[in-house]
């Protein structure tokens, strides 16, 4: 089910990547990436067909994509606040292939 891309209904809570302890500008941005990318999640159930579905899941891979670069931003500034949200970022980019991956599945397809 097409649902599943954007993990609506998952047991496993998502990670959160957290911008708090980043410098500025990439703290507000990020904090604004990830409220949109969990605004579209909480919506997901809510959408109507499959175009609608898959438009969210390229939306959510858009954000995913922007998120990336501001930590590509600080990459010549290491610290441990940029290590925690780079493992964050990591981990939803693994979920959202998975979630991808169940929704095309053709095992999936039937149900």
């Amino acid at each position: 089910m097409l649902l599943l891309a954007l993990g609506a209904g998952g047991a496993r809570r998502p990670p959160s990547p957290s911008p708090g302890l980043l410098p500025e500008p990439q703290r507000s941005e990020a904090s604004r990436l990830l409220r949109d990318h969990i605004d579209l999640r909480i919506r997901v159930p809510t959408l109507a067909g499959r175009a609608e579905v898959e438009e969210a899941v390229k939306r959510a891979e858009g954000i995913q994509d922007a998120l990336w670069a501001q930590a590509a931003a600080l990459a010549d500034r290491p610290t441990m606040a940029l290590a925690g949200f780079l493992q964050s970022l990591t981990e939803l980019s693994d979920l959202q292939v998975k979630r991808v991956r169940a929704a095309v599945s053709p095992s999936r397809r039937s149900c």
